[in-house]
């Protein structure tokens, strides 16, 4: 009840935020279909040889999206995933100039104050499921979806801020299949000189796991819930095409207890622990397109708990190397892909070592005008409380077509894989499938409608682990 309680009150203060000034905002395009305009990227005297991609000269068109992603990775989110802990600070922006002005008709106007443009907005809308649990046993359920969010960013030319905030609270008809989930990250960075730059960041999220996790408890009433509270610290240095990047982080995982169907809780407190390391980055500016770099990290993850309710002891110590490239070609092709190898020691000695292969990748290309392509891959490891189970790791891939076909009209597609497994003497393997489309319409800056649908799939070699699920949502959402 408390927690519908806060949300609530978060809603009507979006809503209020939103809604104040629609009418002044509201802007007529005229009915111009497309707004084109030259390339207005600054040249560089490294610049490499322009890239033939195909017939047509302007750049992509998609430089904001409208509204956040349909389904799927979000478009502007960091390059790269983090490989351990928080988002490495070395993947926060580097200080851009002041933005060009404005030539997509439907994107939010925003709150001015001083530098900074503040752009709230919310989501309204409803959701079918023909299997709200995601278990083998399906169970349809309706529900209504409430999704309020705020992004702030400053244009000082010196330094640059970024915060934003997002929350989502999707209520069944039934409420043990209620979630409520979010997250919050702001980051700053500082130029102290023209090659010496300080970044700070700092994030927190709140997301469920489902029924069928190995570490879920049995019987469990309610997705088991995971708090997330991550900082990290940094400094970087450039000395002509060279760049060294030196970064302390650290991250606080909290596991709630979990309603049982009988009555009472579990406690998952065996689950919450501490990571904190250093990450070391260096580059080198090949092109101006183009930097390789290798990366070093070490680290400690503390477990609260130094002896689990198995009786073993899952605290460890950490080290990865990893190489890869940073691709920045503008609106054409932009990203970064790497390699590397963790090793993990932990202290039981009954405990097997974790010894992964990393892969991660953060590609966004457009073809051609007004369309985008994204291709998304990470590699997690995650401690567990499994008997006899050092860690799971999860490769995960996921490839988003988006296309705007007028300036009111989005539509966007995709699929996903994953894949987890555990490393030690259990031996089973989770494979899921995911496929999503959707497509947005804006009435005008201020409001636009939105349709999604959902497919999932997993085959696990768990008993009970199998489940599919299809879901349809329709939400309608206001933005300043």
């Amino acid at each position: 009840m408390l927690r519908k309680s806060l949300f609530a009150g978060v809603l009507a203060l979006a809503m209020i935020a939103v809604a104040g000034p629609a009418v002044a905002q509201a802007v007529n395009p005229s009915g111009v279909d497309f707004m084109l305009r030259p390339s207005q990227e600054p040249e560089d005297e490294f610049l490499d040889d322009p890239w033939v991609w195909d017939t047509e000269p302007e750049p992509s068109l998609i430089d904001t999206a409208i509204g956040p992603p349909l389904a799927g990775p979000v478009a502007g989110a960091p390059i790269g995933a983090p490989l351990a802990g928080p988002v490495p600070l070395d993947r926060i922006p580097p200080i851009r100039p002041r933005p060009l002005p404005e030539t997509d008709p439907f994107a939010p106007a925003g709150i001015r104050l001083g530098s900074f443009v503040i752009r709230p907005a919310i989501e309204i809308g409803g959701i079918a499921t023909d299997n709200a649990a995601g278990t083998e046993e399906k169970q349809g359920a309706i529900g209504l979806a409430v999704a309020p969010e705020i992004s702030i960013r400053s244009e000082d030319e010196r330094h640059e801020i970024a915060a934003d905030a997002r929350g989502e609270g999707i209520f069944y008809d039934s409420d043990e299949f209620d979630t409520l989930t979010g997250d919050a990250r702001i980051a700053a960075r500082y130029e102290l000189t023209s090659r010496t730059s300080v970044a700070a960041e700092a994030g927190y999220a709140r997301f469920t796991e489902g029924f069928t996790d190995p570490d879920t408890p049995g019987g469990a009433a309610e997705r088991p819930v995971v708090q997330e509270l991550d900082a990290a610290l940094g400094v970087e240095q450039r000395v002509g095409r060279f760049a060294i990047a030196a970064t302390g982080f650290a991250e606080r995982s909290m596991h709630d207890d979990v309603p049982l169907s009988g009555g009472g809780t579990a406690s998952r407190e065996e689950l919450d622990n501490t990571e904190y390391g250093v990450r070391v980055r260096t580059g080198y500016q090949a092109t101006a397109s183009l930097t390789p770099f290798t990366e070093v990290a070490i680290g400690r993850r503390d477990m609260d708990q130094n002896v689990d309710d198995s009786g073993f002891q899952r605290s460890s110590v950490w080290g990865e190397l990893s190489g890869g490239i940073v691709i920045a070609r503008g609106t054409k092709l932009t990203g970064e892909l790497s390699l590397g190898y963790r090793h993990e020691d932990l202290e039981d000695d009954l405990l097997e070592d974790v010894d992964v292969f990393l892969a991660n990748a953060s590609i966004l290309w457009s073809p051609r005008r007004l369309t985008e392509v994204r291709f998304d891959l990470s590699t997690e490891t995650q401690p567990t409380s499994v008997p006899d189970v050092s860690a799971t790791v999860l490769y995960a891939g996921t490839l988003t077509l988006a296309r705007r076909l007028t300036p009111r009209i989005r539509v966007e597609a995709g699929g996903g894989l994953e894949y987890e497994t555990p490393i030690g003497d259990e031996d089973w393997e989770d494979l899921t499938f995911r496929g999503f489309a959707g497509a947005s319409y804006s009435f005008n800056r201020i409001a636009s409608i939105q349709a999604r649908y959902e497919y999932e799939a997993t085959e696990s070699t768990l008993p009970d682990g199998d489940s599919d699920e299809h879901a349809v949502t329709l939400r309608v959402r206001f933005q300043r």
